[in-house]
């Protein structure tokens, strides 16, 4: 199994590593199935999000949002999470207007997000 980093670095507050071992009870093990369990959800989640915003569907824009959001919990990743639940707020309100520019930012942190898990799954 892959090691966790033991210290911040530039991309504090994209996953906090602590938190997802806790949350296993400490079994690495089942912290990677979890991890690979993110990558592919996540991916559908993100992609359900973009169909909703070209469809104009806020209820599938929040739905969707929502669990993402909870899904990042998991990582404790504050930003990507922020994003995700103003999206799943901006689905809720109905105000779709604002939508695009936000799953700009909403994608770039779960570029970060991603690319740190799989560092993890690949280590």
């Amino acid at each position: 199994m892959s090691a966790i980093p033991s210290q911040p670095d530039q991309n504090e507050g994209v996953v906090n590593w602590a938190v997802a071992l806790d949350l296993t009870g400490g079994d690495k093990e089942l912290l990677g199935e979890m991890v690979a369990l993110f990558l592919e959800e996540s991916a559908t989640l993100l992609s359900d999000i973009r169909r909703a915003i070209d469809q104009g569907d806020a209820v599938t824009l929040r739905r969707s949002a929502h669990t993402l959001n909870g899904s990042l919990r998991i990582f404790d990743s504050v930003r990507a999470m922020d994003y995700a639940a103003q999206m799943s707020e901006v689905g809720k309100s109905e105000q779709l207007e604002q939508a695009p520019k936000l799953l700009e930012q909403l994608e770039s942190q779960m570029s970060l997000v991603i690319a740190e898990l799989k560092r993890h799954e690949q280590a």
